[in-house]
């Protein structure tokens, strides 16, 4: 089984986030680390270019300053449990997820100048390019996992 990156420490189930508590397995540096975001439940790959926005510039600016979000792209969001899409230029995928990855709110498709009511179960969201969530079947409930990139294996070479 792949190493995967909890979203707290020891205790994943309780306590607030804090963006130390992505700890990526040991040799994996964390700042500018590409992850993936997997279902647990189908294997299914909804990012293959994730990224978790540390800092406060990184959390305020988010994906302001993007003109488009490719498929594959994702950005974490720690102790988040509402966003804005106000000043974007491209609809997105809003997953939010408790301590255990688990999904526990779905906003899929929101346009630009949005803002999501406050998701109180919630702490992170994975914003996604519009139309994964459908893609890939995303479900209340589903738990995800963050893998750093670096540890997934493409399907030719399984």
């Amino acid at each position: 089984m792949s190493p995967t990156v909890p979203l707290q420490g020891a205790a994943p189930t309780t306590g607030s986030l804090h963006e130390a508590s992505v700890n990526p397995p040991p040799g994996h540096s964390a700042p500018g680390e590409e992850y993936h975001v997997v279902i647990a439940r189908t294997q299914t790959t909804l990012a293959t270019r994730a990224r978790i926005a540390r800092s406060l510039p990184e959390r305020l600016i988010g994906l302001l300053d993007r003109s488009h979000f490719a498929p594959g792209e994702a950005l974490v969001i720690l102790s988040c449990r509402s966003i804005h899409t106000c000043f974007m230029r491209f609809a997105i995928d809003a997953v939010f997820v408790d301590g255990t990855w688990g999904v526990v709110a779905i906003r899929a498709s929101l346009p630009p100048w949005r803002l999501t009511p406050v998701m109180w179960g919630a702490q992170a969201v994975i914003e996604l390019p519009a139309g994964t969530v459908e893609q890939a079947h995303v479900r209340l409930g589903d738990r995800l996992r963050l893998e750093p990139s670096a540890v997934r294996k493409p399907l030719d070479s399984a």
